[in-house]
This record gives structure tokens, sequence and C-alpha cells, in this order.
């Protein structure tokens, strides 16, 4: 949930990176996002969504503000203003992500999301009253015949509320996209980051305690999951990813974005033992292909390449 920019660029310059360190880096930071479904799933057991949300995000946000602590001095209320809409934004993409969670798998879940870089295109060709491109359109018609195969809709098979919710968070997440991108201009990503994540995890205790029942984790394994999605998938990747865009390139960056959801696929397969079937990988293939078919687009919006 981090974003490549103009603004990226803005942040801490004081290290510099090779661009094959830099692409190392960043699929450090890919890697860690696709198990992050996995921990999810997982923790989702035995906790419920927003808890697991309210956890997550406070500890991440914590420890960014923590260990940089010199960057969040000082703030001006218009950068505080940015980092709560933008988390706002974010909990309503993650509420449909988790809730989506309980009944669909891990790499399910990534798949169906990760069809938000079809979706920025076309409501930035709506905001702008600009008609997308035909490699626009191709990409969408291929995206949405894999999402028919992996969710059984070809074979029949109605769509359930838990891929409509997976839906939900990839059409959240690319207003968002294009919201970063409208927000974050001149701003520290990095800062915006932890005003963002810290908001979520904020919002997700008010909502656990409103809605549910909250309950800590109880075992190691449980705060040992939530250790790494605070820590591994949301300080890290918060931190590192800006840093790591800002040596390569745009294009490469969104390519590698764009296989992230494989690597949820794998994972889910190897450690939970998910079986999408033939229907299923043929709609990840077409999917995944979709998404490449966008990202490798000469001429995208400044949305798509923060994605």
């Amino acid at each position: 949930m981090s974003d490549l920019s103009d603004s990226a660029k803005k942040a801490d310059t004081s290290l510099t990176l090779t661009r094959k360190s830099a692409e190392i880096l960043l699929a450090a930071v890919l890697l860690s996002r696709s198990a992050s479904f996995l921990f999810s799933k997982v923790l989702l057991e035995t906790m419920s969504p927003f808890m697991v949300m309210g956890l997550r995000f406070l500890l991440a946000g914590t420890v960014l503000i923590a260990v940089l602590n010199g960057k969040f001095r000082g703030l001006s209320p218009a950068v505080l203003k940015k980092g709560t809409i933008l988390g706002a934004g974010y909990f309503a993409m993650m509420s449909f992500e988790m809730f989506g969670l309980r009944t669909v798998s891990s790499s399910s879940a990534a798949l169906l999301e990760g069809t938000a870089i079809i979706f920025v295109p076309i409501f930035e060709g709506i905001i702008n009253r600009k008609m997308p491109s035909a490699r626009i359109f191709l990409s969408v018609f291929v995206t949405f015949l894999g999402v028919a195969l992996l969710t059984g809709l070809g074979s029949g098979l109605s769509l359930g509320s838990g891929e409509l919710l997976c839906m939900g968070a990839s059409v959240t997440y690319a207003v968002c996209i294009i919201l970063t991108n409208r927000l974050a201009q001149d701003d520290d990503p990095v800062v915006l980051g932890g005003l963002q994540v810290t908001f979520m995890g904020i919002l997700g205790l008010v909502a656990a305690f409103l809605f549910e029942v909250p309950s800590l984790p109880g075992s190691l394994e449980g705060w040992g999951s939530i250790l790494f999605l605070a820590i591994v998938c949301g300080s890290f990747g918060f931190a590192m990813q800006p840093v790591a865009q800002k040596f390569t390139t745009s294009e490469r960056a969104a390519v590698m974005n764009s296989v992230n959801p494989l690597g949820a696929m794998v994972l889910g397969m190897i450690f939970l033992h998910e079986n999408p079937g033939v229907y299923g990988l043929i709609g990840a293939i077409l999917i995944l292909g979709g998404i490449l078919l966008q990202s490798m687009s000469p001429a995208q919006p400044a949305a798509i390449k923060q994605s």
C-alpha cells in the first residue's frame, strides 16, 4: 500500500543505491507484502478483522515514528490532515480485504485486489474526461476474463460475498492510489506513510471495540504473525519502498509491483495448501497478464506509476 512518484524523490537522498541493489530491496518489500495475505489469513482464524488491523497498523506506525523521529517533528496541520485522509481511505480498503479474506483464499484475495491497477486508468479517464487507450480496454477484458475463471463464474457459480469484498478492496485501492497522487506531491512519502498507518491502527482499534469482541493473540505464533505484519510488512515496507523506487525506473517498478499477487499465490499454495484448480490457475494467469499489460504501457497516468 505505498507509492512511487516525484514525491518519493523528495525523500531523504543520503542513501545511494545501484539499480540492481534497489530492485533487490524492492523485491524484498514486495515479497513481504505477498506474505501479508498469508499471515492475515492465519490470524483471522482466531482474531477479528478490525482487531488484527488495529494491532498491526498501530504497531507499524509506532515503530516508524520511533525510528524516524526527526522526520515527524514539527509537522504542519496540512500534513496531518493529508495523513488522516489517506489513513481513512486505506482503512476502508483494508477493511474490505480483511473481511474478504475470511471466506476466500489468500491467493484469490491478492489476485482480485491486484486488479486495482486496471481501475486506476479507468477512473483517471472519467476524472479527466479522456477516453482510455485500446491497450487499457484490452487489459480490462483479459483481467476480468481471468476474474470470471478464478471465481467460478465461467462454470455457472455465483460471485460470493468474499469475492465481492475483495473486488471492493480493489476499487477502493484504486481510489486511494489516485487520492495519494493528488495529496502527496509535495510531502515526504515516509512521513505520510507513518501518519497513514498510525491513523489506520487507531481506526482499527476503535472499530474493534465498537463492533467486535476485542481479543489479543492467544499464542506466540499469533504474536509473531502480528509483529511480522507490523514491522516487516508495515514499517519496513513503507520506509524502504520509496527509497528503493528512487533508484529504478517507474516502468520497471510497476512491472515488479504487478507480479506481487503471484508471490501471494505461491505462498498460499505452499503453506496453506490452497488449490485454485485448473480454471483458477488459468484465471490467475489471465489476471497477471492483464495487470502486466497495463503496467508495461508506455504512457501510463501518473497515478498508475505510483501504485
